[in-house]
């Protein structure tokens, strides 16, 4: 053999092990799979989907959305997005988590037409006009607001519903206590209800506790740009709910960052709430203690490491590494540059 021909290695693992070790390792460290993908190109085949799983995306007035600065959670433009689809083919159908925060509503139908697999979206202004398209997802957890809606009612037994398993509204409308204690009693599969700081829904929470026997968490939102309500306020509503250990009254003051790392890394206020449930039912915690604060934690998992490699300069994760240096798009973008990042 000439000194100066190619080497070539054969594989010497079967193919299917070498899959199964390298997805496994894209979804523990997720973070790693641009690296992956310069492995070999079965590797980047296997894992390039994973890179999509988790999008999210921002409209021009995402850092006044929330009070978030946009540069600190690495959104893609939802106009970049639009852009992207189809490079690759299978970009849309691999998104399972999508987040969009204050998208243009001209940009919504498009975007969630194009992602026919998710099953976590996050969405501040979802109208009726997307029930249609968002009823054909596999949907599992839905956060959204409802305020556009305006009927004396809402049809929980709608499509859209049928698969939901956690459920959070952002904004709640006025319904009466029959339609919410009935309503979420229709959703089949919910077993988390979350709603952010609202007295009215506050004061109907030992009615939906006791209507629906599947939920196994109740959870009442203090946002960071909210105070957290005196006792004064909410007193009179706590005397049934704080015997009740699926009630929580949780600080959440990194929004869009915690729904980050629950799709990343399964560490949410979701998760965060069953292991506060869970101690206060064994009693390792007082048992009418209700109010968790904000911490990006679970017992026994360290997650600094991780939001630390989320949050430096040279994360190269979010988002479609591939799909925008294939267009072109100067690399700023892709090495998460605040001035390209957002309009």
């Amino acid at each position: 053999m000439a000194d100066d021909a190619p080497l070539v290695f054969a594989p010497v693992l079967p193919h299917e092990l070498e899959q199964e070790i390298f997805v496994t390792a894209a979804y523990i460290e997720p973070l790693a799979i641009p690296k992956f993908m310069l492995v070999a190109w079965r590797v980047k085949l296997w894992v390039e989907p994973l890179l999509y799983r988790v999008v999210m995306l921002s409209g021009s007035e995402a850092d006044n959305a929330l009070g978030l600065n946009a540069a600190s959670w690495y959104p893609c433009r939802s106009d970049l997005f639009i852009q992207s689809l189809g490079s690759p083919s299978t970009l849309g159908e691999s998104i399972h988590h999508l987040c969009l925060v204050s998208v243009d509503p001209d940009r919504i139908q498009p975007i969630l037409s194009a992602a026919s697999n998710v099953q976590d979206l996050w969405i501040n202004n979802l109208t009726r006009d997307h029930w249609p398209i968002v009823s054909t997802m596999p949907l599992r957890r839905l956060h959204c607001s409802l305020e556009a809606f305006t009927l004396p009612k809402i049809d929980f037994r709608h499509p859209m519903f049928s698969q939901l398993t956690h459920f959070e509204l952002t904004f709640v409308p006025h319904f009466t206590e029959d339609v919410w204690s009935a309503g979420l009693a229709a959703i089949p599969n919910l077993t988390h209800f979350a709603y952010n700081s609202d007295l009215e829904l506050l004061s109907l929470s030992p009615t939906l506790l006791r209507g629906c026997e599947s939920l196994r968490a109740l959870i009442f939102l203090a946002m960071a740009h909210m105070p957290i309500l005196a006792r004064s306020t909410i007193d009179p509503h706590l005397k049934d709910l704080a015997r009740d250990p699926r009630f929580v009254q949780l600080v959440c003051t990194r929004y869009v960052r915690d729904w980050q790392m629950g799709a990343l890394k399964g560490i949410d206020y979701w998760a965060r709430a069953d292991e506060f449930i869970s101690k206060r039912r064994s009693g390792e915690i007082d048992a009418l203690q209700h109010l968790l604060h904000d911490r990006l934690s679970l017992s026994g998992k360290d997650v600094a490491p991780f939001l630390e490699a989320l949050a430096s300069p040279k994360n190269t994760y979010f988002p479609f590494v591939q799909t925008i240096a294939s267009q072109a798009i100067p690399h700023q973008i892709i090495a998460g540059s605040a001035p390209l990042l957002h309009n």
